[in-house]
């Protein structure tokens, strides 16, 4: 697929691919009744790479969360903030509660500091593809994660850092437009950094370092609530 290949950091890519993946999102959503469409499908594993997956148990939600420790400098909150939030969303949440972290640092191991929390460092992408269908829920900055659990339905929380500054392409309306099609409208995803005004689409977070633990806990929480996936915090 073209449009999986890496390209780079920052800048627009107008290449070959680029347009590819445009013309086919584009006769997609035409097909579709204007909307756009969000395929599930099922990815083949081997039994090793499906036993690495966590196990459904009724009662026991599985949250995910991208943590996004290395890659896009713009979407790195750093070790710190996220052991922050970590630490008292534990406190916060039910003792059946299950985190996984997706990230392939392997300094992501060190976030994992409750035997609630595991991480999918030396998982392949197959595999973390795959365990969006096992989630109850999302919490990721805007990357690749929130299409696959789009992709199952499941609820989440997207926190949007404006990029604009290494990224001019990337304005609110290219992202509502774009990006984010078939996405911003839905009740099961709530926002940071991204709201709608009168005078149409704006970005609110400046960047990553403008946002508090505190903050995302809240809104976690909040959204946890709203989709009934919490009943008390």
């Amino acid at each position: 697929i073209p449009s999986l290949v890496w390209e780079g950091e920052g800048g627009e890519h107008k290449g070959l691919s680029w347009l590819l993946n445009r013309t086919m999102r584009l006769l997609s959503k035409f097909f579709h009744g204007m909307k756009t469409p969000y395929y599930p499908f099922t990815i083949e594993l081997t039994p090793e790479e499906e036993a690495a997956l966590p196990e459904l148990i009724p009662g026991s939600p599985i949250l995910g969360i991208h943590t996004h420790l290395s890659g896009t400098e713009t979407k790195r909150w750093g070790f710190e903030n996220w052991h922050c939030y970590l630490t008292e969303l534990i406190k916060a949440l039910p003792p059946e509660y299950r985190i996984i972290l997706i990230d392939k640092d392997p300094q992501v191991q060190e976030l994992c500091i409750s035997p609630q929390i595991t991480h999918t460092c030396g998982w392949n992408l197959a595999q973390s593809i795959r365990l969006a269908s096992r989630l109850d829920f999302l919490v990721s900055v805007n990357s690749w994660p929130i299409y696959a659990a789009a992709m199952y339905r499941k609820p989440q929380l997207i926190i949007v850092p404006d990029q604009t500054a290494v990224s001019p392409h990337l304005t609110a309306k290219e992202l509502v437009s774009f990006d984010f099609d078939g996405l911003v409208n839905n009740e099961k995803i709530t926002f940071i950094g991204l709201v709608k005004t009168h005078l149409g689409p704006e970005l609110t977070l400046p960047s990553m370092a403008d946002l508090s633990p505190d903050y995302l806990l809240e809104q976690t929480l909040q959204a946890l609530q709203e989709q009934k996936l919490l009943f008390y915090w």
